[in-house]
């Protein structure tokens, strides 16, 4: 079997739904090998207890309905806010293409990403004195 994956960040599809889980490497390579390169889950976002920016974001915007897709869409966006501190409705939306919402619109979650950038970008900003 080989995996075959699309989208900016190359996310795997489990049989519950995608595990939402960056890989390092070629996007196409066999199954057996996809298991040594996953990175990180969504889990791995918190920062000593507290939420990452991108599920802080996806609570306040309404990004989540039934959690299916929700893995994968954060751990997209916060790759993509990483590279990217201000990104577009269209550059977030070619990066979360990947993934499918069955739930929303995608407004939500476009908006949650975004908000999650700007959260990121006035946290990193000296305060002024």
């Amino acid at each position: 079997m080989v995996v075959q994956l699309a989208g900016r960040d190359a996310l795997v599809a489990g049989s519950v739904g995608p595990l939402g889980m960056p890989l390092r490497g070629p996007i196409r390579r066999p199954a057996a090998e996809v298991r040594e390169a996953f990175r990180e889950a969504v889990e791995g976002l918190l920062e000593g207890g507290a939420l990452h920016p991108i599920q802080a974001a996806f609570k306040e915007e309404h990004g989540l309905q039934c959690g299916f897709c929700t893995p994968g869409m954060m751990l997209v966006g916060s790759a993509l806010i990483a590279r990217n501190p201000d990104p577009t409705d269209d550059d977030v939306r070619w990066a979360i293409s990947g993934q499918i919402c069955r739930c929303t619109g995608y407004m939500n979650i476009v908006k949650a990403i975004q908000a999650a950038a700007k959260a990121n970008t006035a946290a990193s900003e000296p305060a002024s004195a």
